[in-house]
């Protein structure tokens, strides 16, 4: 009777099984580069959605948007525009303050426009799926 017993209650018993540390610190360390890597994506389609919206009410400025990227970490992006117009006095012209002050309100005036821009970003989709996938790897694989 022992005999059938004991191998009933050894299936019944949970099995403890092993976690790979090594692996959960490898999925780790990618799931905080890939955070890092998501907030340069947003702070990026910021911009460019920025850009794009400047592009559309100041149609006659040709600067390349990678240009005016680099501006941006400087200055003002409608420094920028204006100064290719050939402006010497940027302060104290009106058209300047109005693209400055259009400038800072973008993302208030346009948000609805800016979430529809951010999930039709191609890069934060791959990085965003990236992310999801690697979240359920640490997961499913009993990391802590």
């Amino acid at each position: 009777m022992k005999r059938l017993l004991l191998p009933l209650l050894a299936l019944l018993m949970p099995s403890a099984y092993a976690v790979d540390y090594v692996q959960c610190e490898a999925i780790q360390k990618f799931i905080d580069r890939n955070s890092l890597e998501k907030q340069k994506i947003y702070k990026s389609s910021k911009a460019l959605f920025e850009i794009k919206k400047l592009r559309e009410k100041y149609p006659n400025f040709t600067n390349s948007d990678s240009f005016l990227l680099g501006i941006r970490s400087a200055g003002s992006t409608c420094l920028a525009m204006m100064s290719e117009q050939g402006y010497k006095d940027y302060k104290g012209m009106s058209e300047y303050k109005e693209c400055e002050t259009y400038e800072k309100n973008i993302l208030s005036t346009f948000s609805k426009e800016y979430q529809d821009y951010l999930t039709s970003f191609p890069l934060l989709i791959e990085n965003l799926k990236k992310d999801t996938k690697a979240k359920k790897d640490f997961k499913e694989k009993g990391c802590y």
